[in-house]
């Protein structure tokens, strides 16, 4: 009898465990279902789609190119997933966050599309999604973690990237011709920053005019500070540390500032495409999402002295250092909204940022895939070849010029840090804005009978840089 008892006991307490672990389970998939956790789609219904937008503030460009995918995306993975994107693009970041401020907080984007001087980046009454907790592993393997690290503020990575401009050079082979044959400079020798600035020197005594309009001031301070070995911008922890190494400030300082004095570059307009299309300058760099505007020819050094024929060059590197491939301060920021709209919103970037889609959209911006998949030359000729996105001769040159340059060069990107847009603006023009006006005194020293190598020496002394390292230094933003 006692065996019997025990036996209905144990099969008694064998049910109830059973019984127990059934309700277990169901508990924690109901959790899962109200939460939305990542098997239930996080509540997403094809028949009921979730509406999510992204405002942003890319160049014409690259915003007629995302509203592109955003049309792909919403007939295709989109509709399957249950998720419709709507874009607005502004002016600038300024127009977007006076916008943004103006807007009720359930009226807001999911999505910021802008470059991290902006400062709603920094905002502590907006909060942004960590991507990792969001991006499916397999999507993450495919991202540079160049872009991961930069785009991390307070160990949290906030900023996606997308598609990435880089910078390039674009001779006006109209004006450089005539100077290469009486000289015999040839565009090659334009690589590298010392020699570029010797041949500058040659065109000016040639012609008169300077050879090279920059850009960005501030892009080459960073991106040659980063190249020669010390960041003029860092990152400690939760620190932003400025460092002016008197070598690295010296080189940099030799290969811009003395070249702008002696007539070698030039600098008139904001923009420096706008010096090279009115022929103030035969090269300009640009961003590669703006060789498009040069119009649809290209050429190579043997042909006609036709002005306004253009080849697109690498951006010069400094000799003896490492090569690097320096890309833009964009990205995406998911804003934290509700777990449904994240979800979404991560969705939408990864497939953005897959193999074949992210290559299509780099052709169609202009610039280089984030996609470690496809960041090759293999992957470019392939898409050439078959034609799948329409480019002019100019514009597939420049892709073939800046994919070789990342293949041949390590990834830089600027530090999202609070401080990044206020050095920048301390960085535009430091030199040039001096160096424009010395080089039309030394001018006038010359006129009245001085000779050239007197006439210039003040300028270029190294008193005169100690100076010039020393203002600089005290009006970099306190850490």
């Amino acid at each position: 009898m006692n065996f019997i008892f025990h036996k209905i006991k144990k099969s008694a307490i064998k049910n109830c465990r059973d019984i127990i672990s059934l309700i277990l389970i169901l508990c924690i998939m109901g959790a899962l279902t109200a939460c939305g956790g990542k098997g239930s789609n996080y509540g997403l219904d094809k028949d009921r789609p979730r509406e999510i937008s992204i405002w942003y503030t890319f160049n014409s460009k690259r915003s007629a190119a995302l509203e592109k995918m955003i049309e792909e995306f919403n007939s295709t993975e989109g509709k399957d997933r249950g998720i419709v994107v709507k874009c607005t693009s502004f002016d600038s970041d300024k127009k977007l966050r006076e916008s943004f401020e103006e807007t009720a907080a359930e009226d807001r984007p999911n999505m910021l599309g802008i470059s991290s001087e902006c400062p709603l980046l920094y905002d502590s009454n907006v909060k942004y999604v960590d991507i990792n907790s969001l991006i499916a592993a397999n999507v993450k393997e495919t991202i540079d973690e160049e872009y991961i690290n930069k785009g991390s503020l307070n160990n949290q990575w906030i900023m996606f990237p997308i598609v990435k401009d880089t910078e390039v050079l674009a001779a006006d082979l109209g004006q450089w011709q005539p100077f290469m044959q009486e000289e015999e400079h040839y565009l090659g020798s334009l690589s590298s920053w010392e020699s570029m600035a010797i041949v500058g020197e040659d065109y000016y005594a040639y012609s008169g005019k300077g050879i090279l309009a920059l850009r960005s001031e501030a892009d080459y301070m960073l991106i040659g500070s980063h190249q020669l070995g010390t960041d003029i911008l860092n990152v400690e922890g939760n620190s932003t540390i400025f460092r002016a190494d008197g070598k690295v400030m010296k080189t940099l300082w030799d290969n811009y500032y003395v070249p702008m004095v002696k007539g070698a570059y030039y600098k008139y307009n904001q923009n420096s495409m706008t010096d090279l299309l009115e022929q103030r300058v035969a090269i300009a760099s640009i961003r590669s999402s703006s060789v498009g505007e040069l119009g649809t020819a290209t050429a190579t050094e043997g042909d006609a002295f036709v002005m306004g024929v253009y080849e697109i060059l690498p951006y010069p590197q400094f000799k003896g250092a490492e090569s690097i491939c320096a890309v833009d301060d964009t990205g995406v920021a998911i804003i934290d909204k509700n777990e449904v709209e994240n979800f979404a919103s991560m969705l939408f970037l990864e497939w953005l940022s897959g193999s074949e889609v992210n290559l299509r959209f780099a052709c169609m911006s202009g610039g280089l895939p984030i996609n470690k998949l496809v960041s090759d030359m293999e992957s470019l000729e392939k898409i050439i070849e078959k034609n799948t996105v329409p480019m002019s001769p100019l514009e597939i040159s420049a892709m073939r010029v800046i994919m070789e340059s990342l293949e041949d060069g390590r990834l830089y990107m600027p530090q999202l840090t609070p401080h990044y847009g206020e050095l920048r603006k301390i960085l535009a023009g430091c030199m040039s804005n001096e160096g424009i006006n010395d080089h039309y005194d030394m001018e006038e020293k010359i006129y009245i009978g001085i000779k050239k190598k007197e006439a210039i020496e003040d300028y270029i002394s190294d008193d005169h840089f100690s100076v010039f390292l020393d203002d600089l230094k005290k009006k970099f933003p306190e850490s």
